[in-house]
């Protein structure tokens, strides 16, 4: 996990002004796997900072995303969710309870050689979103059938 002044060091170096709340922003989604929409960022550190504003989060989002820091996931809900990895790799998105999980990226890369030997493109860039219920909506389907 980065300090703080590494995030810094990392901002200075895409050319971005540091401040407090885009540190914060960026700070929470280099700590989570979970894939927080904006909403849900901007009520994590409205606890913490009650100053802070939605649209300040969204703006913050947006920069981090424009210099390459994050990445936008769309998964088909009504709002957009973050991931603070912004390297390739696919999700897991759980249709009952809208959890996001990171898909292995070991697979991804057997899926694209795939892909490329089947479809003789070249790829530049793989979005893979596999859609199914997680573990725990499993097991509470289980309980509640029985």
């Amino acid at each position: 996990m980065m300090t703080r002044e590494e995030m810094a060091r990392l901002f200075r170096e895409r050319g971005i002004k540091v401040t407090p709340q885009r540190l914060a922003v960026y700070e929470i989604l280099a700590q989570t796997k979970s894939h927080p929409s904006a909403d849900q960022i901007f009520r994590l550190l409205q606890a913490q900072n009650p100053a802070i504003s939605l649209s300040t989060v969204y703006k913050t989002l947006d920069t981090l995303r424009s210099v390459g820091l994050i990445s936008l996931l769309n998964v088909g809900e009504d709002s957009h969710r973050y991931d603070g990895n912004p390297d390739p790799h696919g999700h897991l998105v759980c249709t009952s309870c809208h959890r996001v999980d990171d898909l292995d990226e070991g697979l991804l890369g057997d899926v694209s050689s795939l892909l490329q030997r089947k479809s003789h493109y070249r790829l530049s860039a793989l979005n893979l979103y596999l859609y199914g219920l997680c573990p725990d909506c499993q097991a509470k389907l289980i309980r509640k059938a029985e």
